[in-house]
Formats: structure tokens, sequence, C-alpha cells
């Protein structure tokens, strides 16, 4: 009981520890509201963007046991290769080959705990074309009734997708360096 009771203090006092110990700005500690805010901020304060057309290339849901995919044909198989190497990535989007003529980009969403949630992605646009800190922003949904034939099989999925972007739509022939994911809240 000691052990316990002694153990819990010392984690109490490490998260305390851990708490205070974080960034500063201007001699002031940085709070995660913060960090929020601020980002919200610069997000809001990005007024320029342009919308960028894309193709699906490739969608895919993979559980413990079965792996579901929608996929256009023609594909490299270079291309599908690097883009199963992003099974079990972070909900991101990330390049995963550049030709002469197109972006090859994995759009990760991460998990969801049924089968027929899924997700759409809405658009793509880039923002604040005319500095040198643009960035392609994915804009998902998602979506619930997905599958719905499935619906029956149990467990989370991992759910990513498979994007192609021609670097002639993109705006003032710049590339795509910075990429952010946003993804409606569920309703």
């Amino acid at each position: 009981m000691r052990i316990r009771i002694g153990l819990t203090f010392m984690i109490f006092i490490l998260g305390l520890l851990m708490g205070c110990d974080g960034e500063t700005v201007n001699g002031n500690q940085v709070t995660q509201e913060d960090e929020t805010s601020q980002t919200e901020e610069v997000l809001g304060n990005r007024k320029e963007e342009t919308a960028v057309p894309y193709k699906r290339q490739i969608y895919t849901k993979t559980g413990s046991d079965f792996s579901w995919e929608w996929s256009a044909k023609n594909l490299p198989e270079e291309i599908i290769d690097q883009y199963e190497n992003y099974v079990n990535s972070v909900p991101g989007g990330f390049v995963i080959q550049e030709t002469p003529s197109e972006y090859f980009i994995c759009v990760s969403f991460g998990r969801k705990e049924s089968v027929t949630k899924g997700f759409k992605i809405n658009s793509l646009a880039m923002h604040d074309i005319d500095s040198d800190r643009s960035f392609l922003r994915i804009h998902a949904i998602p979506v619930s009734d997905e599958d719905v034939m499935d619906k029956d099989v149990q467990g989370e999925v991992t759910i990513r997708a498979l994007i192609s972007v021609a670097k002639k739509d993109l705006p003032g022939g710049i590339g795509i360096n910075e990429m952010i994911l946003s993804v409606e809240e569920e309703k």
C-alpha cells in the first residue's frame, strides 16, 4: 500500500514538473490554449487561397481481419508500393512521389471505430500563394454510411487515400512543400 501511495505521489510530482516546463515566448509560458488560438489566428489571417483540382487514385480501409480498396487503373507499381508503406501513418498528407508532371499524395485519415465510417476529400486549396510559406490545405468531411454491405464486420479500420495533383494545375508554378489536413467534426 505504501508503495502505491509513494508511486502515485511521484507520478503526480512528475506531472506537475512536466506541466511547468513549457515553451516560453517573451518570457511567458505558452499554454495549449495559446498554441490553439495562435494556430487559428494564423490560419484565419490567410485569406488568399486558390482551389486545386485533384484526381482520386486509391481509397483504402484496412482492419485487423480484412482490407477493402477502390483503385484507379494504370498506376505505376512503384507508386502503389510507396502508398502501401503508409498503412499505419498518422493523419495528414504526405507526398510519396513527385514526377515531372504531377505529385502523388497519400492522405491518411487515421482510425475509425466502424467499417461503415469513412472520409471524403471535399477540396484542395493552395494558401498564401505569394509568400514563401505557401501550403496545400486538404479539406475532408466524414462519411457515416460507407460500405453498408460490410456493416457486420467488427473492429477498427485505418483509412487512407491516394490522390494526384497535376503540376500544371498549381497556381504560379509553385511546388507542394507543406500540407495541412483539416477534417470537419462528425455530426
